[in-house]
């Protein structure tokens, strides 16, 4: 998978909210139910696929130490 569609893969939520929202929530320390009442449209379980999504592609990149 190139650099490019990995990015468009994991670009958007269903209803259009930037997967950076969702990263930024929980690299200043918020929970997920945090950003989760913050965009009430985005289920528990959209928002867990994404980073699913995100843990194998970082994985499947991973190089043994």
């Amino acid at each position: 998978m190139t650099q490019t569609s990995k990015a468009e893969h994991l670009s958007l939520l269903e209803h259009g909210l930037p997967v950076q929202n969702l990263f930024d929530y929980l690299e200043e320390g918020d929970s997920l139910d945090v950003f989760l009442k913050q965009f009430p449209s985005v289920t528990r379980e959209q928002a867990v696929a994404v980073l699913e999504k995100a843990r194998a592609s970082l994985v499947a990149d991973a190089h043994p130490a």
